[in-house]
């Protein structure tokens, strides 16, 4: 018999788009669900739908718990559908997104025939309005990964909770409901990575885009300015830090983890308001806090890290030091093959904008620009041969799977670098006290070294 998945979902006012999740969850391949809708004080007809398909979902043979409750935030409700819970595995998923219809059969088959896991996650795809296909979100950073805390801290990997799903047993060790912060009640989702991340819990994941986010219905409400965007984030640090304190661990371990939590906040400031040109007043003070707080705990000259840093390079000079920090290798680029060409493809895009300057300075200059978007720039793989080096300049892995597939398909032997390998690259020639040589130890490695940090 299959184990029983509980599945909790907090739902205020989406009446327009929980009717589709809810088929989502009754389309899954998974028979043993226990559904626990927490109608967080809803007043559009979202209890109305959800009271039309109670019939329809116990039908399909699964538990369906109904809670109402005065709006307390999606934390408030996570929280209350996670006290009713009694399944052997926990997953949370918005109301207004879907699943792939084998979202459970793939990653609860996965807990079932490997014991030894915790928890696993997906890939999460997103969809424009009624769900036409866009690019898959893809990470590097998953939660496989040894530094999976950090990694989340730095945004360096999908923060969304929905993409996991994880065995109430580990739940329960990580003492995830005792901890769990409802105020601010901003987002659930520090409440439950911080502790699931910090426990030495075992992952795996799975290459799949199994979890559907609805683009057209984000909150636009809690972003679209600056204010809005620094507010949303200090609001999610806040939760990460009240996250943090809460955790089982030694008052030294969690002082760290409050320095990194700093460095993310700023971090996070950056970016999330890079496409605003009224926030470039602040970038350079966001950018000067971030280095004084890098140059105070690692013991870094201010001279050293200060050198060639702008806003145009401040993901490289993230890239560079978070490697570092985290004892992560950096990628090689390859050698230059003799009467190729270098091809910048995807030369239009926002990061090949900013890469570009830096990589002309280089032997990596691209001798010929390739972008869908350019006539002048047409794409002729068929071109390629095995002396051609194609730098691939955006960030996103799907566009990187792409290209392979491409060259597999035509049987080219052409060179393919990704915008890690890249970043890497330029990080190293920009950054050089960041290098692997550099003669501090990184955080990862003897975590009790002498440094003030």
């Amino acid at each position: 018999m299959q184990s029983k998945v509980s599945m909790i979902v907090p739902c205020y006012n989406k009446v327009k788009w929980i009717g589709g999740m809810l088929q989502s969850v009754n389309d899954q391949h998974w028979n043993n669900i226990e559904l626990i809708l927490v109608n967080d004080g809803s007043t559009d007809g979202t209890r109305e739908v959800i009271t039309e398909w109670e019939p329809k979902l116990k039908a399909r043979g699964y538990e369906v718990i109904i809670i109402d409750q005065t709006n307390q935030g999606p934390a408030g409700a996570v929280r209350t559908g996670m006290l009713r819970m009694s399944g052997d595995y926990f997953c949370t998923i918005d109301c207004d997104d879907r699943l792939a219809c084998e979202y459970l059969t793939i990653m609860a088959g996965w807990l079932e025939d490997n014991r030894e896991y915790d928890g696993v996650s997906c890939e999460l795809e997103e969809k424009e309005w009624e769900y036409q296909p866009e690019k898959n979100i893809i990470w590097k950073h998953s939660a496989e990964s040894p530094n999976r805390l950090e990694n989340y801290i730095f945004q360096r990997m999908v923060i969304s909770a929905c993409i996991y799903l994880t065995r109430t047993s580990y739940i329960e060790r990580c003492r995830v409901i005792q901890n769990f912060s409802t105020i601010p009640c901003f987002s659930q989702e520090p409440q439950l990575n911080v502790p699931l991340f910090s426990n030495n819990g075992k992952f795996k994941h799975i290459p799949k885009g199994l979890y559907l986010r609805n683009r057209a219905a984000r909150d636009t409400t809690a972003i679209g300015t600056v204010s809005k965007n620094m507010r949303c984030m200090e609001k999610y640090y806040d939760l990460i830090a009240l996250s943090i304190q809460a955790l089982d661990k030694p008052f030294a371990q969690k002082e760290k983890l409050f320095i990194l939590k700093e460095l993310g906040r700023l971090k996070a400031y950056v970016n999330w308001t890079a496409n605003f040109t009224e926030a470039a007043p602040f970038w350079q003070q966001w950018i000067d806090e971030y280095i004084s707080l890098v140059c105070k705990h690692f013991s870094f000259s201010p001279e050293s890290v200060r050198k060639n840093v702008s806003f145009n390079n401040i993901r490289i000079f993230f890239q560079a030091f978070e490697k570092w920090l985290l004892n992560e290798p950096q990628e090689k680029m390859p050698k230059i093959p003799k009467g190729g060409r270098i091809i910048g493809y995807g030369a239009l895009g926002k990061i090949a904008q900013k890469l570009l300057p830096f990589l002309k300075e280089t032997p990596y200059s691209p001798t010929i620009l390739w972008d869908n978007a350019a006539t002048d720039m047409k794409l002729d793989f068929e071109s390629l041969t095995s002396n051609d080096m194609l730098l691939i300049l955006p960030a996103s892995l799907d566009i990187l799977r792409e290209v392979k597939e491409k060259l597999q398909n035509i049987k080219s032997e052409a060179i393919c670098v990704d915008n890690d390998t890249i970043i890497d690259y330029l990080g190293n020639i920009l950054f050089p006290v960041f290098s692997e040589n550099f003669y501090f130890t990184p955080y990862a490695a003897t975590p009790d070294r002498k440094a003030s940090f």
